[in-house]
């Protein structure tokens, strides 16, 4: 997957708990990026503890990464990303 694609699926999964929800059980940080390891399993984390997602803000201090917040996602996306991360 394109790193361009993943920062959008990071994105998703930061903006729909739903999504992250369907896909942390599969999630892990070896399937993105050398550049987004340490901000996915932040968000593994962050969800494991907390069964919610991190805010755009708290994600981005606490791993650097600042991402789009793309809001709740629309039926055809939700199913596009859902196959996208499992």
């Amino acid at each position: 997957m394109e790193l361009e694609l993943q920062k959008v699926v990071l994105s998703a999964l930061v903006s729909d708990r739903d999504l992250m929800a369907i896909t942390a059980s599969m999630l892990k940080p070896s399937y993105f990026d050398t550049s987004l390891k340490k901000p996915v399993k932040f968000l593994i984390d962050y969800f494991e503890k907390y069964r919610d997602v991190p805010k755009h803000a708290v994600m981005k201090a606490e791993t650097g990464l600042a991402l789009e917040d793309i809001g709740r996602l629309s039926r055809a996306d939700f199913e596009f990303l859902s196959k996208e991360t499992a």
